[in-house]
Order: structure tokens, then sequence, then C-alpha cells
């Protein structure tokens, strides 16, 4: 029988601090955000920028953290951080898992592409945007 996770498999996460400007990166941010999915990891972001005018920088760190399932957050002091931290702790305490198996799988190792709500309005969920299904003899 084939299944998608093994059970000893644990939850991976990165903790990314950062401006998000790109200093001479050899990576383009579409890599980094594939390279998080196929390896299951949520990104959690906390800028460095306190400027009130936030940057291209921030907008890469939310695009790499909603596109894993994360989130980012921007202090207004770097004071602030700490709260930040405790905010992801206690996210990451607070999570659900959900899996499911789609009527057409099929074992090519595209993406696909996955969106989620819930039916009340008072909850907010965050997920990924999808996931690469495994190569056939993985």
């Amino acid at each position: 029988m084939l299944t998608l996770r093994d059970p000893f498999d644990v939850r991976k996460v990165i903790i990314l601090v950062s401006d998000g400007d790109d200093n001479y990166s050899r990576a383009l941010e579409s890599d980094a955000i594939k390279m998080c999915q196929r390896a299951e990891t949520s990104v959690y972001a906390i800028s460095t920028d306190t400027s009130p005018t936030k940057g291209k920088g921030g907008d890469v760190l939310k695009t790499i953290s909603e596109a894993t399932g994360g989130t980012v957050f921007f202090p207004q002091r770097l004071e602030d951080m700490a709260i930040f931290f405790k905010n992801i702790e206690e996210e990451l305490r607070s999570q659900y898992s959900l899996e499911y198996r789609p009527s057409d799988f099929k074992l090519d190792g595209g993406f696909r592409t996955i969106y989620l709500q819930s039916t009340d309005r008072h909850y907010h969920v965050r997920a990924r945007t999808g996931y690469f299904a495994p190569r056939s003899g993985q």
C-alpha cells in the first residue's frame, strides 16, 4: 500500500530573520519556494526592516512565507522580535494537520495546487499553496 507520509515524519519549519532584500544570491525566489515545498517545510519570517514603508524585501518574505504555509511578521521596533518568536511558538503548538488523497492521484512529481478555507468566518486558515506529488519509485 502506498502512503504519502512516513509515520515518523516530523513537521519542519524555518524561522527566517531577514530584511528580505537580495544580496547577490545564487538562487531565485521561486527556487527557494520550490525547495521548501518539496521538503514540506513552512517558513515563518521576521523582518528586520523597521521602517514605516515596506520595500520589495517585505514582499519577498511575505511571498515565501505564504507559499509554504507560514506567515511573516513586521516589527515596529527591533524589541518586538521576541513577541513574534512567542507568536510563532504559540501558532506551532496550536496547529492541526489535514491529509487527503486526491481521486486522480498520479506519481508524476508534479506540483498540485491546493486551496483550503473554513466555512466559519471566525477562523483563519493558513495552508501552503500546494505540494509536489511523489515520483514513481520514490
